[in-house]
């Protein structure tokens, strides 16, 4: 190959993966953004599918006097809690666990991509500039 052509495909690698890691900045850049907003300043802990402790224990928990009832929502029979505020207070306590456990691991998600694409960018980015003067 031609030195012009060596050149111009090492030029052509540099800046797709410039542009491929910038990329990836500006991603992890705002993962981290929405995820701050979103647990920390709007407090929004909820399952993305409107879990709530309320509607979890509307179908795990049952009073004694419905037992017998017919109806078309299967009722599960693994939980068993003796009253409403009880399943109320667990069902709370583990979404909160997994809000807790989300957030953590959204939050790794956004920074490790960022410790990965900041250093390429940068010595990519350095050789780039270096061969353009």
């Amino acid at each position: 190959m031609s030195k012009k052509i060596k050149s111009i495909l090492k030029a052509g690698y540099l800046y797709v993966v410039a542009g491929i890691t910038l990329v990836m900045i500006l991603i992890g850049s705002t993962m981290a953004i929405q995820n701050i907003i979103t647990y920390n300043i709007l407090g929004i802990t909820s399952d993305y599918y409107g879990e709530s402790p309320e509607a979890l224990c509307q179908w795990k928990y049952q009073p004694e006097s419905e037992t017998e009832l017919d109806s078309t929502v299967p009722r599960s029979t693994d939980y068993n809690y003796q009253s409403l505020e009880e399943c109320l207070e667990t069902e709370g306590s583990i979404l909160d666990e997994r809000a807790k456990t989300r957030y953590a691991q959204d939050m790794a998600r956004a920074i490790s991509m960022l410790i990965i694409a900041i250093p390429v960018w940068a010595y990519h980015w350095r050789i780039i500039r270096r061969e353009d003067q």
